[in-house]
């Protein structure tokens, strides 16, 4: 039994680097444990008392600037980008809301008249050259077919 007299340390390796999200990590496991023995109790039928309750939820506080702390450089460049870019989508989206609503307002209060009389329709015509031209295509296609069809019924 002489081996077991001499005792011998173990020599350490050097540093061991954790991480730098290892302290994020350990807090994330011990609140996941604590809600794993919440759930349990609850399910056991056991409540806690109001006083516990407000520990555990003063504990669940946490202050961003602390939170801003343990980011690394990385993460803080990311959410500051994420967080600019939801900004210009957000302002974006409420400059393409007012003109909307503008052109519907102004859309509203203009309204479409159509022409009626012939001076009305030849303003109309001066005003807009592209459709007159298109609505005056499209009457004579209607009229071509509705006399060929009337040609048609006449010779049988």
């Amino acid at each position: 039994m002489p081996e077991l007299a001499e005792v011998q340390t173990q020599k350490t390796a050097g540093f061991v680097d954790r991480g730098y999200n290892y302290e994020r990590k350990r807090k994330k496991l011990e609140e996941e444990e604590e809600e794993i023995k919440r759930l349990e109790a609850e399910q056991a039928g056991e409540t806690k008392s109001e006083e516990q309750q407000e520990e555990v939820t003063e504990e669940e506080k946490t202050d961003p600037e602390d939170e801003e702390k343990t980011l690394s450089g990385e993460e803080r460049s990311f959410k500051k980008r994420y967080g600019d870019l939801r900004r210009h989508i957000q302002k974006k989206e409420k400059e393409w809301e007012e003109k909307l609503e503008a052109l519907q307002k102004r859309s509203a209060r203009e309204g479409i008249v159509a022409p009626k009389s012939d001076e009305d329709i030849e303003s109309w015509a001066k005003e807009y050259p592209d459709v007159a031209g298109i609505v005056e295509l499209l009457l004579l296609r209607k009229l071509k077919k509705c006399f060929l069809r009337q040609r048609y019924v006449y010779k049988s």
